[in-house]
């Protein structure tokens, strides 16, 4: 099938959303992935003495640091992470009305 100059236009658009909606979707999954399991490790280490050194990691390497600054450092990151899933899936939401708009677009062109 041959498409005119405006179709193959409207085909690479739809194909950039459907592009940008897969890798905004996959960011969110990441951190939603992350944020599970940082709510993992703040429940195992909720009860556990802040006293207490543990190691955590850091690229490479092992640092040793105390329980209370790993419960920070945890709490921190969740904060952090939380306001960002809530900005992606707006994000989503949003390219993904704009795909089904540029799809309906190029259906209607095609036919």
């Amino acid at each position: 099938m041959s498409y005119t100059p405006e179709q193959q236009q409207e085909i690479q658009k739809f194909n950039q959303l459907r592009q940008n909606l897969e890798s905004l979707t996959r960011s969110k999954i990441q951190m939603e992935s992350r944020v599970s399991e940082l709510k993992i490790t703040q429940e195992e280490i909720k009860g556990l003495d802040d006293d207490m050194e543990v190691y955590k990691t850091v690229g490479q390497l092992l640092l040793k640091t105390s329980m209370a600054k790993a419960k920070e450092d945890v709490n921190t990151e969740l904060d952090e992470l939380e306001p960002k899933i809530i900005g992606l899936k707006s994000q989503v939401e949003k390219f993904e009305e704009r795909v089904r708009e540029a799809e309906k677009r190029l259906r209607e062109s095609i036919q």
